[in-house]
């Protein structure tokens, strides 16, 4: 996901850490748990996908999803392989999963939302 978050270091000379804060960060974890959900090795968010550089990267439409402690739906996607691989994108343009009848889904509980 992408989205500003407050990131820095806490602590004194003996013992520091290093943390983020913010509502990306939790939204970010919530998404990083779906890549077992549906079997992929990278999942994103509508916002880093508008953030990349237009054609640097092929997408696979996945869901919109309802995680746990949000109210609005975020569209996910796969991310599936860097440049030059727009004709394999358009091999799965066909298996959009939007049209699935659980397309909505609480990430976290386990419950599915007809949308």
């Amino acid at each position: 996901h992408t989205g500003p978050v407050l990131s820095g270091t806490i602590g004194c000379d003996r013992r520091m850490k290093f943390g983020c804060m913010g509502d990306p960060i939790n939204l970010a974890s919530r998404l990083e748990g779906l890549c077992k959900v549906y079997g992929v090795n990278i999942v994103c968010s509508s916002s880093t996908k508008e953030a990349v550089v237009p054609d640097m990267f092929a997408f696979r439409k996945l869901d919109h999803v309802q995680v746990k402690g949000k109210t609005d739906a975020v569209e996910v996607y796969e991310l599936l392989e860097q440049s030059g691989a727009m004709e394999f994108a358009a091999l799965f343009s066909h298996f959009d999963s939007s049209d699935s009848p659980t397309s909505l889904r609480e990430v976290g509980t386990g419950d599915s939302t007809a949308g």
